[in-house]
């Protein structure tokens, strides 16, 4: 037998693992899931996982994560079972259990599953300044999702699980040498960090329907592993050209570096860049132009994207058209070129180095007209301080 996986967690809802064959790496393989000798349900196994990737599972993309038609009842989740089905073979999944060396897991409450299929969340991704704003409180009045104004919480997920990552390269012992460290291994809290995100929405929560609104560069990065704890989760990014983000940045956040501005930017697209293919058909880029000047265009495509009935899109949409985005100070639907922001020479060269990559990337152009039609772009190298290393900035 060649197939390699497991059953990493199984609630009266779903089940979520991996399943993959080193023979065919590429290959995405049929999971089926038997219950009394009935198949209730199946699926590739070709979700994408950043985890998987550094494991060295071929692409990564070797995920699951199934629903059941109909919730199972909590003494029979631990009967059913799980085939993995290649071109060649079929093959039990077993089910991840803790080893004697991880007694720690214990602490993570095992009853918690690390992904959880009950939340349908939307995560509302983009620059500050983007619309982000809107298109959140929108989703918020519409009656059918909570959510606060701001989030910049649960990107802390990633940065946890990345902590535990480096402090076990660090710490790491002698291996055979008898130490706790050895006997607790990292995976204890990777499993406790995601159980206690699942639990936290949860009781946030209870509808399970909630949207979160965090317009930052680490937010955009965390889309993935948000996935993968919220498999049932959206996402929708908002772009807006690096001109007016500028210029309404200003506005609104006039103590703030210039630098940090631009730079920022280019970082958030970017992430994006990034993120987008994985997260596949879970994910809808927007125009922050259009959003301003076609609001019910923009919110008819996001209701059809999140399957709202048409009562609730409705709601939306109205409040979409109501709520226009940034409307601090601004006209909007404005569009502005780069020269007319008047910015030192020095700081014009600067914004080419950063943002002309994302730019080209994205079809903008930098003057009167929003995009580029010839695409001619000046590039210089980059010879300023990266985006990490500038202060962060204020929720929009």
């Amino acid at each position: 037998m060649t197939i390699r996986g497991f059953v990493e967690a199984a609630t009266a809802d779903g089940l979520r693992g991996w399943a993959f064959d080193p023979a065919r790496p590429n290959a995405h393989l049929m999971i089926s899931v038997m219950s009394g000798g009935v198949e209730i349900a199946s699926g590739l196994a070709g979700q994408a996982r950043h985890d998987l990737l550094a494991a060295g599972i071929a692409g990564g993309d070797h995920g699951f994560a199934l629903s059941f038609p109909a919730r199972l009842d909590e003494n029979a989740i631990g009967l059913i079972q799980v085939y993995a089905r290649s071109e060649s073979e079929e093959q039990t999944l077993p089910a991840l259990t803790a080893k004697p060396e991880e007694t720690g897991n214990e602490a993570s409450n095992r009853l918690m599953p690390m992904a959880d299929l009950t939340q349908h969340p939307v995560f509302i991704l983009g620059p500050a300044r983007s619309g982000t704003s809107a298109l959140a409180l929108a989703l918020i009045k519409c009656g059918v999702y909570e959510g606060f104004g701001e989030g910049h919480l649960l990107p802390l997920a990633g940065e946890l699980l990345a902590a535990v990552r480096r402090f076990y390269e660090v710490k790491r012992t002698p291996e055979g040498e008898d130490t706790l460290l050895e006997r607790v291994p990292a995976v204890t809290f990777d499993r406790a960090i995601r159980r206690s995100f699942v639990q936290l929405t949860r009781s946030l929560f209870p509808s399970g329907y909630w949207v979160d609104k965090t317009p930052t560069v680490e937010a955009v990065r965390a889309a993935p592993l948000m996935r993968e704890i919220w498999p049932n989760a959206k996402f929708v990014f908002v772009k807006r050209r690096v001109v007016e983000n500028i210029a309404s940045r200003i506005r609104k956040f006039p103590n703030e570096p210039l630098e940090y501005h631009y730079q920022d930017w280019a970082a958030v697209l970017q992430a994006w860049l990034a993120v987008r293919g994985p997260l596949g058909d879970c994910a809808l880029e927007i125009e922050h132009l259009e959003m301003a000047r076609e609001p019910e265009k923009v919110g008819g495509e996001i209701a059809r994207f999140l399957k709202l009935d048409s009562r609730i899109a409705w709601r939306f949409e109205a409040s979409l058209r109501s709520d226009r985005p940034q409307q601090t100070g601004e006209v909007i639907g404005k569009i502005e070129s780069l020269d007319a922001l008047s910015l030192p020479d020095s700081r014009l060269q600067d914004v080419h180095a950063d943002c002309d990559d994302m730019m080209r990337e994205f079809g903008y152009s930098y003057g009167e007209e929003y995009f580029e039609v010839e695409k001619s772009f000046r590039v210089r190298p980059k010879t300023h301080s990266a985006i990490a290393e500038l202060p962060r900035h204020q929720p929009d």
